[in-house]
């Protein structure tokens, strides 16, 4: 038996980035909120593990999530 860590690797396990792609690809969220995120270059973390990448309408974009 293996036992692992959710989050082992902070750069990608603990970003809204990880998140959005989660969502979109359930189809949770339409294509044109994933595109907006992944376009910007959007990334938020958990916990603040990283300093956050909103720049322009990122904030919006999570709203709408």
């Amino acid at each position: 038996m293996m036992v692992g860590n959710g989050a082992t690797n902070w750069n990608v396990d603990a970003g809204q980035d990880a998140f959005i792609d989660t969502l979109w690809g359930f189809n949770m969220i339409p294509t044109d909120l994933h595109t907006s995120w992944k376009d910007q270059g959007c990334q938020d973390y958990f916990a603040g593990v990283f300093p956050a990448k909103l720049p322009g309408t990122c904030n919006e974009v999570l709203e709408r999530v």
